[in-house]
C-alpha cells in the first residue's frame, strides 16, 4: 500500500514539474501580446482623434456645416486619465491649438519609448513629446 501511495506522490510531482516549466514558457508570449495590445490601442486612440479633429476642423471651414454630436462626443475633456499602460493627456487652449499625449507608464506591459502624440497637425508622431518623429 505503501508503495501505491509513493508511486501517486511521485506522478503528483512529476506533473506539477511539467505544468510549472509550461507556464514559466508562456508567460514572457503573454507579457508581449499584453504590450503589443496596449502600444496599439494607445496608438489607435490617438490616430482616431487626430481623424476626429480634423474632420471637424474641415466642416467648421465649410460654410453651413455644424459637426454632429457623435464627432463632437469623441473630444475628450482637457486633462489627463490613466488608462491601461497608458497616461493620455488632452491640452486645448480654444483657438485651435491641441495635443494629445499617450505616455508609457513604463509597467512591464508598456515599455519606456513607445510614446505617442498629435496635435492639431494631425500628424501621429512615434516617441517622445514634442520631438517624436512622424509614425
Amino acid at each position: 500500500m505503501k508503495e501505491k501511495g509513493f508511486i501517486l506522490l511521485a506522478d503528483l510531482l512529476l506533473t506539477m514539474l511539467v505544468m510549472s516549466i509550461l507556464v514559466a514558457m508562456a508567460v514572457p508570449q503573454i507579457i508581449q501580446i499584453r504590450k503589443t495590445e496596449e502600444m496599439g490601442t494607445a496608438k489607435a486612440r490617438v490616430q482616431n482623434l487626430a481623424q476626429v479633429q480634423g474632420k471637424i476642423a474641415l466642416c467648421n471651414a465649410t460654410p453651413g456645416c455644424s459637426p454632429s454630436v457623435g464627432l463632437t462626443a469623441q473630444i475628450p475633456q482637457v486633462g489627463t486619465i490613466t488608462q491601461g499602460a497608458y497616461i493620455f493627456t488632452y491640452w486645448a487652449d480654444g483657438s485651435g491649438h491641441w495635443t494629445y499625449t499617450a505616455v508609457a507608464q513604463g509597467s512591464i506591459f508598456s515599455p519606456m519609448g513607445n510614446d505617442y502624440w498629435t496635435d492639431a497637425s494631425g500628424v501621429l508622431h512615434c516617441g517622445d513629446w514634442p520631438s517624436g518623429a512622424p509614425c
